[in-house]
């Protein structure tokens, strides 16, 4: 194996898949399970490679001004001499690999379930990217997890129990940034907003020891749920918005910062930050968020940020627009 690809497998193992989860260790399937089935699958292998090679990529830095490489950012460039594929082609090459095996009804079964693990590694590689293409993965996973035969067609075991929690999530996130009325069904469906918290209670079961962190993270990502329906159907309420974003904030602010799951925020953070009206909400948003690229890298960071800034524009010049309605022209999954 090449040393480009050992340090692409690497950078994925120690820099993304510890931040798609809440608390990591040996139950992280981003890492134990996706890196194992990785070396066995070449679509499997070409999702990571892309996902990784987009998070080492300085294509953008100049663009953001903000992100300053790792050192294992400027290794993967100066290897470049080496004439390996760029993070672009090896995302190019994934969305190939994955259109070849669109005949999910004539695959078995294994492969089935990789090149539905390819789809939610592929939705990794646009958040890290910032890019636009989570709208056509989402509707990919879709389409595949009904050929498959949804939870039954999975099957039982590790990598099944993997994808159903990873799937519940990103559908539950992912509503609100599709449309509003899919924002409205998913965060006031009891069902589904209990299905986010599958992975949470999995690593806290997985890791007791810093479990702590779920109560915060689970009334973080409540609040921001009540904030969303709040203005999504405007109700009378002796809460205003300004007294939800403030609760929100000092929730955040007393997340304890030596307990891990600050890097699952993100979405419940750009959903509360969504409803502020004040300067000094929107300064301290703005700053948790470039906090939050400083710690992952990821770009779809600072394109909610962007998103962000526009909403907010867009409320002070008035109009009565609701801004869960504008969510969806992001066209980024915010994650």
């Amino acid at each position: 194996m090449p040393l480009w690809k050992k340090m692409l497998l690497l950078n994925f193992s120690e820099n993304i898949a510890s931040e798609m989860v809440a608390i990591d260790g040996l139950h992280n399937g981003w890492r134990h399970l996706v890196l194992p089935i990785a070396h066995t699958d070449d679509l499997v292998m070409d999702a990571v490679l892309a996902a990784s090679a987009l998070h080492l990529s300085t294509d953008d830095d100049d663009a953001t001004g903000n992100h300053v490489p790792t050192q294992m950012a400027r290794r993967y460039a100066s290897m470049r001499l080496q004439q390996h594929p760029g993070s672009g082609s090896l995302y190019a090459r994934a969305i190939k690999s994955l259109l070849h095996r669109r005949d999910l009804a004539a695959s078995s079964a294994l492969h089935q379930s990789f090149a539905l693990l390819a789809i939610l590694i592929l939705l990794v590689a646009v958040m890290v990217s910032g890019s636009e293409d989570s709208s056509i993965l989402l509707r990919m996973l879709h389409s595949a997890f009904e050929a498959i035969g949804g939870e039954d067609g999975l099957g039982t075991g590790a990598l099944a129990e993997f994808m159903i929690r990873q799937i519940h999530k990103m559908r539950v996130y992912a509503a609100p940034l599709i449309s509003e009325e899919n924002g409205f069904q998913a965060l006031s469906s009891q069902g589904q907003t209990e299905q986010v918290f599958e992975c949470l209670n999995y690593c806290s079961q997985q890791r007791p020891d810093a479990a702590a962190a779920a109560p915060f993270i689970m009334s973080l990502v409540r609040q921001a749920h009540d904030i969303y329906l709040r203005q999504a159907v405007p109700l009378p309420s002796a809460s205003d918005s300004t007294t939800l974003v403030q609760r929100f904030k000092h929730t955040l602010e007393s997340f304890p910062h030596d307990l891990p799951g600050e890097q699952v925020l993100v979405w419940a953070t750009f959903i509360a930050a969504s409803d502020c009206v004040l300067d000094e909400h929107k300064a301290f948003f703005e700053d948790v968020f470039l906090r939050y690229f400083v710690r992952s890298g990821f770009r779809n960071v600072l394109r909610g940020l962007d998103q962000l800034r526009k909403i907010w524009a867009r409320r002070s010049a008035g109009g009565g627009t609701r801004w869960t309605s504008v969510l969806p022209q992001a066209g980024v999954f915010v994650m």
